[in-house]
């Protein structure tokens, strides 16, 4: 079996994830921020991030899995980082954004 890059797996998920969501295949940051309620904008991008941590686990990467969970959801400020993120690269794909600070901080 051959292996897709952790980068390439992660951009894959986030866009059938935001297919699901919306008839938009790439969603901006300021689509997420400010045309999306609080409860869709929350849900979007928790299961983008429940997402990465789920390919990062798949793949045998579970200190990354764990990292990704604990920067979002445990004791990191993933959240405020990603919020922040979202509104300066507003005009920037919404899953590159997440994608670019998980690699950043997991990696």
């Amino acid at each position: 079996m051959f292996k897709i890059p952790f980068v390439d797996r992660c951009a894959m998920a986030l866009i059938f994830l935001s297919l699901s969501i919306t008839s938009v295949a790439a969603l901006t940051g300021e689509e997420v921020m400010t045309k999306m309620s609080n409860e869709e904008s929350f849900a979007y991008i928790s299961g983008s991030i429940e997402m990465a941590a789920f390919l990062a686990k798949a793949e045998g990467e579970d200190s990354k899995a764990a990292c990704i969970i604990d920067w979002y959801f445990g004791s990191g400020n993933g959240a405020e980082q990603i919020d922040e993120a979202l509104s300066r690269f507003k005009d920037r794909g919404a899953q590159a954004v997440m994608i670019a600070l998980i690699n950043r901080r997991c990696s």
